[in-house]
C-alpha cells in the first residue's frame, strides 16, 4: 500500500466507530471491509517499523520522498 492508500484505509476504518457510523449509513459488509483494510494498513506500518529497527535506521524526510516516488 502507498502512503496515500494507508491514510485512506485508516480514515475509512475510523468511520466504523459506533458514534460515527450512524452518520454515514454504511452496510455491515462495507464496515467490515473498512476494518479489514485498516488492519492491513496497520500491519504494513508495523512491519515497516520492525524492518527499520532490524536494519538499525529510520527514514529521513528526503528518503521518504524518494521511497514514495519509487512506489508510484
Amino acid at each position: 500500500m502507498s502512503d496515500a492508500e494507508i491514510g485512506e484505509a485508516l480514515f475509512n476504518a475510523s468511520l466504523t466507530a459506533p458514534t460515527v457510523r450512524c452518520n454515514f449509513r454504511r452496510t455491515k459488509p462495507e464496515l467490515q471491509a473498512f476494518l479489514k483494510e485498516g488492519a492491513r494498513a496497520i500491519t504494513q506500518i508495523w512491519h515497516d517499523l520492525e524492518e527499520e529497527e532490524r536494519v538499525g535506521r529510520t527514514y529521513k524526510p528526503q528518503e521518504v520522498k524518494v521511497r514514495q516516488k519509487a512506489l508510484a
